[in-house]
């Protein structure tokens, strides 16, 4: 089960499922290319550097608020001396802030210093339903804002918490 909570906040499926759902609990869809428009530019990659700089490991994450929180996987940040993250504008920022973590669900929260910064629009994910629509954005090996649409194909429950399953 832990490749479902990987696939889902890994690569940010989250973020775009909310967007998607969001839209849907308003009653008014919202095209792929709609969606990908508004919320990309708040998808970003991070990169896990070593003392020396050089990239350990990288993933995607997405900012949730203008003044620079954001979440990824525990899995991407674990074991880093510090963190690049690199927005789809092609600003980069430095930072070794980790607000919080969260083991069991392979949450991180950062935090970067800026402002004014783009933030997907996050909705209920309680009123998600299997055969809701979904779109991911990603940032799979740096290739910044691959889009996937697909739907919600199961949820799950686990022992602490709920995971989504998609195709």
């Amino acid at each position: 089960m832990r490749f479902i909570i990987n696939i889902i906040i890994g690569i940010c499926v989250l973020a775009a499922f909310v967007s998607a759902s969001a839209s849907a609990q308003n009653k008014s869809t919202k095209s792929p290319s709609e969606i990908a428009r508004e919320q990309s530019q708040a998808v970003v990659v991070i990169e896990a550097l070593d003392e020396r700089g050089s990239v350990l490991k990288q993933g995607s994450g997405f900012i949730v608020t203008p003044n620079g929180a954001i979440v990824s996987n525990l899995h991407v940040v674990r074991g880093a001396f510090s963190l690049r993250v690199k927005l789809p504008t092609g600003d980069i920022y430095k930072t070794t802030d980790l607000v919080d973590v969260d083991d069991a669900k392979d949450i991180a929260i950062l935090k970067i210093k800026g402002f004014k910064l783009p933030v997907i629009s996050l909705g209920d994910s309680d009123k998600a339903e299997v055969g809701d629509p979904i779109v991911v954005i990603s940032s799979p090996e740096g290739l910044t804002n691959s889009l996937t649409t697909g739907v919600i194909s199961g949820v799950r429950r686990l022992e602490t918490h709920r995971v989504f399953q998609i195709t």
